[in-house]
């Protein structure tokens, strides 16, 4: 009489096993990686990795690393550092700079979420950042101012310096070669030059070099302007505030207020570029 049976085959592999800053030389039957952890109570956490994976076959000499994995959050204060600019400034004779505003450094919160792998940083992302303290650029301006020798008399423009009165605001900067960083549109014409000690202007104003006569329907009241003459005498920031009979007939685009009327004289006619801001 013949009993059937059978015969099933092991095979035993040898394996090597990194864990917990241990190293494991273990004899193993199982199939998969995961199979063997089991057998060897060695639990997986939710974030930790297992090299190669859980489901990859057992073979001969192979070795495993589990790796414990953890993401932990943290907070670390880190400087910003500040911006440096420049400015163009035609109050500066051209070829001089100064440093016109000190640069201050920032600060921030950035949160990282660092990735943690058996005890050791592996690697980190950035979660948030939320500015603390904000920078300050450091501006160094630069003068554009061109002296201009074609009149022959610093009666008009001393020193080099524009023959407006007006303050410009800070939002205008002009370039090297006396023209604005930024306009609306330019007009070309021709600009003529009126003296009137204590009067004012048809808007009421107080008469001073930068306040200028216009055509108000060509040019409204209001309308901020960078004028220069063509042979390069820079009348500077001016504000349209009064009209006269030149600009008015369209003899002159624009009649250019000065102190005196020598000035007026040592300006005379002189085709100008009218920059709108």
């Amino acid at each position: 009489m013949t009993n059937n049976l059978e015969v099933e085959i092991l095979n035993y592999y040898n394996l090597t096993i990194n864990v917990d800053n241990e190293k494991k030389f273990v004899k193993s039957t199982a199939k998969t990686v995961g199979d063997l952890l089991k057998e060897q109570n060695i639990v997986l956490d939710s974030d930790d990795e297992v090299v190669p994976s859980v489901d990859t076959a057992l073979s001969n000499e192979l070795v495993i690393d589990v790796l414990r994995v953890e993401y932990v959050t943290r907070e670390q204060e880190e400087t910003v550092k500040f911006n440096s600019k420049t400015k163009y400034s035609s109050a500066m004779l051209k070829g001089t700079k100064k440093v016109t505003q000190e640069g201050v450094n920032g600060s921030k919160t950035v949160v990282y979420k660092d990735k943690v792998v058996n005890g050791v940083v592996e690697s980190s992302e950035v979660q948030s950042e939320t500015i603390t303290k904000k920078t300050v650029d450091k501006v160094t301006t630069i003068g554009t101012l061109v002296k201009s020798s074609s009149l022959g008399n610093s009666k008009i423009q001393k020193n080099g310096k524009p023959i407006s009165e007006l303050v410009m605001p800070s939002k205008y900067t002009i370039n090297e070669n006396n023209v604005p960083t930024s306009y609306k549109y330019k007009i070309t014409g021709r600009a003529a030059a009126y003296c009137q000690p204590g009067g004012k202007t048809a808007t009421g104003k107080k008469v001073m070099p930068g306040r200028v006569a216009v055509n108000p329907k060509q040019i409204p009241y209001g309308t901020e302007m960078w004028i220069v003459s063509n042979d390069g005498i820079v009348y500077g920031y001016a504000v349209a505030e009064d009209t006269g009979g030149f600009a008015k007939k369209g003899y002159y685009t624009v009649d250019l207020y000065m102190n005196s009327n020598s000035q007026c004289r040592q300006w005379g006619d002189r085709g100008v570029t009218i920059y709108v801001l």
